[in-house]
């Protein structure tokens, strides 16, 4: 059996061809946008996005840390320093003594002491034992 073509079924097959490869391209276009909406809401891509920002905000709490550490720093360094001008052992690094009567107690007052009482006086470095030769009032 020999099929026949006419001009009228040529043009009704072209245009078909011409309908099928355009729905494709239109398909095509269709599924590349789809495609392109997927990705932008793919998990790897928030992720992506996520791990930059674990990473930014990595270095805001490091620096933020920084600066704080550094300023707790500054904060305790003041801190030692009206320490060390009020502290007993800046006085006996400058030549003073603490003096302790028999019972440990600091002495303040001569007064209180009398003449055989043994003393310890604490030093910048060590400490010493003394008698009491005469206690009164200073003699300036």
């Amino acid at each position: 059996m020999t099929l026949y073509r006419t001009s009228s079924d040529t043009q009704v097959i072209d245009n078909l061809v011409r309908a099928a490869r355009q729905g494709v391209a239109e398909r095509g276009l269709r599924l590349r946008a789809l495609l392109a909406r997927l990705q932008a809401v793919s998990p790897a891509r928030r992720l992506q996005r996520d791990a930059e920002r674990l990473v930014h905000c990595r270095h805001r709490l490091r620096s933020a840390a920084d600066r704080r550490l550094a300023d707790y720093r500054a904060r305790l360094a003041v801190a030692v320093r009206a320490l060390n001008t009020v502290s007993p052992l800046a006085t006996l690094e400058r030549g003073y003594a603490i003096v302790f009567d028999p019972a440990g107690a600091v002495v303040r007052d001569a007064a209180t002491l009398k003449p055989g009482d043994t003393l310890r006086a604490r030093l910048a470095r060590g400490s010493v034992a003394a008698r009491v030769i005469s206690a009164g009032e200073d003699e300036t």
